[in-house]
């Protein structure tokens, strides 16, 4: 439902209207030609019906002055469209300025521009907080509590560093956009390419350091990009988001700076923002995938998004009924989704008032509970249009990080599924394991120290894990794989049994040198009495003169070396996969007692 003086720019022309628009500039060129079989009746009744098409004061077209044969005549115009520029186009030379795909270098090795980006990330940091490394500043959670501590230095330095960041990354952008990509596309192993946002807070660095205990390589559409490439106007605190994502990023700079056969993480310049506002062809994709998801859901056939909106508006308690018995709308930063749908598009509402700018925030007081819903729902799809895009794009598995993105991860699939499983695009057991990882009972997987996740990639360690996981999950059923909590259960039980490897290897380490011990104790023993019990004496041979304190000298010292290879030992085990995966449930059990 829109108003007829609605911001253009606010709301951008519709899948359908983009198509009558099309067929009208046709027209009016005399590039319009219909099927020589449509008799003169056809012919007429459309130049009929195209010139009763009304506009309204803001110049949008006003779809429903569209007749069903403008409609469908539009859409089989529009499908011919490409047709249309290649003959416009033919014979023309090059644009200037874009180097041809054949003459842009690929890096022999993807480390080198990343950590140009990474060196500066680092550098905006240091500028604009006076820290040198993240962990100095926050940890990743509490970030934007001390970003409000430290308000006054981060006014006093921001000009300044966000001037750099957007010089030196302009600079960098221009010379790699295509070559990180086409690197992440010839990786190849196991890749999983994050979604559903352009968004990466601690949450996402939590899930991407998870999983890379399980993938060979994450591939994270670069958050940087979509707060420098296009206007962000509709956004409260641009700045501070922007900061968080690049102090969340700087986390993973140990996976860069190490010398390993491939990247364990590669950030994507994806330039979905862009896409999304200049390309007609990944508007009309996210408006079928909209189209679809509702005339699925709602059982209603609509060919145009301002259909679902009137749809939403002038049958509001049905819609609003559909929207709860099939959990169709779960709002922004909330645990779950409300029982009813007035109470999420409360809670939707808030989130606008608190986080967007006029006049978001005046639409969002001004609508229905409806058309708001509507509005919250394909915010909501657009990022598993890209997700999906980017997968396809880039040769990887999609992989999400909370429970919003995989519920609407999962209505998306069941509304496309065939497109899915022909791009290869779901892989169920992968998926399922994924989702696991992610659950609530495994979230001290994130707990893993950085450096330690790096010395297991330097030893393969996520290669073991990834089989071990195969094996937990290879006995269930198809059915049993679509049970996220019965796979999370055997994916943890899964992982006990690796934490009671390290438990028997650590009791072996124990046991091995506690018999060294008890015999260093039993020879010192006897050899102390001789020396500082004369009474014992006779039970024993006597100890050459000058030899008294030799021999417990050199127990001492052999104790020594049993001791330091017992670190030495204990060491090496914690430092096995098993043992790190130990520490971390460790650190995160003790925290919560």
């Amino acid at each position: 439902m829109a108003e007829e003086d609605e911001d253009k720019e606010l709301k951008p022309s519709t899948y359908l209207e983009r198509r009558v628009e099309y067929l009208l500039k046709m027209m009016k060129d005399g590039k319009l030609h219909l099927d020589p079989c449509a008799n003169k009746e056809l012919r007429n009744e459309l130049a009929l019906d195209l010139y009763n098409i009304q506009r309204f004061p803001s110049g949008r077209i006003d779809l429903k002055t569209c007749t069903p044969l403008v409609r469908s005549i539009a859409r089989s115009q529009y499908a011919l469209k490409d047709i249309h520029l290649e003959e416009q186009v033919e014979g023309e030379s090059q644009p200037q300025g874009i180097a041809p795909v054949a003459e842009v270098a690929v890096p022999s090795n993807p480390f080198d521009a990343q950590r140009e980006y990474f060196a500066i990330l680092l550098e905006f940091f240091k500028r604009l907080t006076g820290k040198r490394k993240p962990s100095q500043f926050a940890t990743p959670e509490t970030f934007l509590e001390v970003m409000k501590r430290n308000s006054d230095r981060f006014v006093r330095n921001h000009n300044a560093a966000f001037t750099y960041l957007d010089d030196a990354l302009s600079e960098f952008y221009y010379t790699n956009w295509l070559t990180i990509p086409e690197s992440a596309r010839s990786l190849g192993g196991m890749k999983f390419v994050l979604g559903a946002g352009q968004r990466y807070p601690a949450t996402a660095g939590n899930a991407v350091r998870s999983m890379l205990l399980y993938a060979d390589t994450v591939l994270i559409p670069d958050p940087v990009l979509p707060w420098l490439e296009m206007n962000r106007s509709e956004e409260k605190f641009p700045s501070v988001w922007l900061s968080n994502y690049i102090f969340q990023l700087l986390f993973l700079k140990p996976f860069v700076d190490a010398d390993l056969a491939y990247p364990p993480v590669l950030v994507v310049p994806t330039f979905d923002r862009r896409l999304t506002v200049e390309s007609d062809e990944t508007k009309d994709a996210i408006a079928r995938l909209d189209l679809a998801f509702f005339s699925t859901h709602l059982g209603t056939r609509f060919e145009d998004e301002s259909e679902i909106f009137d749809f939403a508006a002038s049958r509001e308690t049905e819609f609003l009924r559909t929207v709860e018995e099939k959990k169709l709308f779960y709002p922004p930063q909330t645990g779950s989704i409300p029982k009813t749908a007035a109470e999420a598009a409360q809670l939707y509402r808030d989130y606008i008032v608190q986080y967007r700018n006029e006049p978001y925030v005046s639409i969002a007081q001004n609508w229905g509970d409806g058309p708001l819903i509507v509005q919250g729902i394909r915010e909501r799809l657009e990022p598993q249009f890209h997700l999906g895009d980017n997968a396809e794009w880039l040769g990887a598995q999609p992989m999400l990080w909370n429970d919003a993105h995989w519920h609407y991860f999962r209505m998306c699939a069941g509304v496309s599924e065939e497109r899915l499983q022909e791009e290869s695009l779901l892989s169920t057991p992968t998926i399922a394991t994924m989702r696991s990882l992610s659950s609530p009972d495994l979230a001290w997987l994130g707990n893993v120290p950085i450096k330690a996740l790096v010395e297991l990639r330097k030893n393969g360690e996520n290669e073991r894990f990834r089989r071990a996981m195969q094996e937990f999950t290879g006995a269930l059923h198809e059915a049993a794989l679509e049970d996220v909590d019965r796979v999370a259960a055997e994916v943890s039980r899964g992982i006990a049994s690796l934490l009671q490897e390290h438990q028997k290897d650590v009791y072996k380490i124990d046991e091995e040198y506690n018999k060294k011990y008890l015999g260093h104790a039993v020879t010192s023993f006897l050899s102390l009495a001789a020396v500082f019990l004369p009474w014992l004496a006779p039970l024993y041979s006597p100890i050459p003169s000058g030899l008294g304190l030799a021999i417990p000298a050199e127990l001492a010292r052999r104790y020594l070396a049993d001791k330091l290879g017992e670190r030495s030992d204990r060491k090496k085990a914690s430092q096995s996969l098993t043992g790190v995966l130990a520490a971390a449930r460790g650190e995160v059990q003790n925290s919560s007692d």
